[in-house]
């Protein structure tokens, strides 16, 4: 039987390994979050020319509504290879502190260089199996959105800890790791969040009021948000996981 896993005690749990250890914490997640902050900036100003189809510049009415709309096709397909480029940086930027802290919650006392395990999923092989598993991801989701939109939020939490088992796999080397499909991290995702989706969400919710005050702050206060928010999600994993290692043996 599932044992809830106690929010409050996976918190506690994280305030206390950042405790005197909040430089490395912030140093962690500050390229990520400048990154991120560029990422918003940049598609908040970078906007297509908005230019009529029936203006001077096109020519006669016809031929510029023809144009118009190629211009405006090829924009929109630049613009989702932007956004996809840029959502799988942030990603690979994430997963990296999360990865990192999932580390660093099962060894407190390890020793790392926080800014350099800003960028430890860019390794040749991991990134590119990262964001193949984040494509599927977000196909299965935006699948499931399409039907209706609650579907389309449970399965985005059914498959939240693909990633964090994709690393436990791979840390058990290169053998055991070929003995997995890249779809198969969100199908063991899936079965490792049955029953406990709700409890995530209300994790997610547990953390609004943190948010309101890091918007109130201008933004500073997700100096210290990130961090904290970061590893509460790798300590989660970290319980669920210990409740359920079977999981690695059902895709084999």
């Amino acid at each position: 039987m599932d044992t809830i896993i106690n929010r409050a005690e996976i918190k506690k749990e994280v305030q206390s390994l950042l405790e005197g250890n909040w430089k490395k914490g912030i140093l962690l997640t500050l390229v990520p979050l400048i990154l991120g902050i560029i990422f918003l900036v940049t598609l908040t100003f970078v906007q297509p020319n908005s230019v009529s189809p029936s203006s001077p510049e096109f020519g006669y009415v016809g031929f510029g509504y023809s144009l118009g709309q190629s211009v405006h096709g090829a924009w929109t397909i630049l613009m989702f290879l932007l956004v996809f480029i840029f959502s799988a940086l942030i990603m690979l930027l994430q997963n990296s502190i999360l990865f990192t802290g999932l580390d660093w919650i099962r060894n407190p006392e390890m020793s790392f260089n926080p800014v350099k395990s800003s960028f430890s999923c860019f390794k040749k092989t991991a990134w590119w199996q990262l964001v193949v598993i984040m494509f599927f991801q977000t196909m299965f989701v935006i699948f499931w959105s399409i039907l209706l939109i609650i579907p389309g939020i449970i399965k985005m939490f059914s498959y939240s800890q693909a990633f964090f088992l994709y690393k436990d796999v791979q840390s058990r080397g290169e053998d055991e790791a070929k003995k997995y499909s890249l779809i198969s991290y969100i199908t063991m995702s899936r079965r490792l969040m049955r029953g406990h989706k709700w409890e995530y969400f209300v994790l997610n919710l547990s953390f609004i009021g943190w948010f309101i005050l890091g918007n109130m702050s201008s933004g500073i206060g997700y100096i210290w948000i990130l961090p904290y928010y970061g590893i509460t999600y790798s300590n989660y994993y970290n319980k669920l996981i210990a409740q359920h290692p079977e999981v690695f043996d059902s895709e084999k």
